[in-house]
């Protein structure tokens, strides 16, 4: 059994939450190996006015997931390998997402006399063949940030001001009054 190594892209897609019609540019992913995210493996372009970011290069050479059956004489192979994207950048308006989101990239292929039938098959939560070859597609929604309204007005300036001058006077009347005691 020989020992393929596959390359494989990711095709990010970012929309407005509950809305795939909207898409959403600015957005930047980081990629890593590992779910802590400390082993970088690259970083994606911007998403474009499509809501797209594309980043090409990841490989299968050390596998995770490697199922290897045979069935009557025909060997089948299913290898994966997992990958945690981390938001870096959103649109502008829109809240960073804050936890890694996991995809499974791999390939399966048919061995039956030394012939070889590659295809790249989707795994993981919102993973997907994208529309260019070799690219997984992954769908990332985007919540907007939750702006909070101001309170209060130009009369608490006047309430704060107000308090302040009754905390002063109350502690120079006690010192007045405690140091007279004293005198006394």
């Amino acid at each position: 059994m020989e020992n393929l190594v596959g390359t494989f892209g990711l095709e990010i897609f970012k929309y407005e939450n509950n809305n795939k019609n909207k898409p959403l540019s600015g957005a930047v992913f980081e990629i890593y190996r590992d779910k802590e995210c400390t082993q970088k493996v690259g970083t994606t372009t911007p998403t474009n006015e499509q809501g797209i970011a594309y980043y090409k290069g990841l490989s299968i050479d050390k596998l995770y997931d490697n199922e290897e059956i045979d069935i009557n004489g025909i060997y089948y192979v299913s290898r994966q390998k997992k990958y945690y994207l981390k938001e870096i950048t959103s649109p502008e308006g829109y809240v960073v997402s804050s936890k890694p989101i996991m995809t499974k990239i791999g390939y399966d292929y048919v061995s039956e006399s030394g012939i070889y039938e590659s295809e790249a098959v989707p795994n993981g939560e919102g993973t997907s063949i994208g529309e260019r070859a070799g690219y997984y597609r992954i769908e990332v929604p985007s919540y907007k940030n939750i702006l909070l309204p101001v309170t209060g007005g130009a009369g608490t300036i006047i309430f704060t001001i107000m308090g302040l001058i009754l905390i002063c006077s109350s502690t120079y009347y006690y010192l007045k009054y405690k140091s007279k005691r004293i005198n006394d």
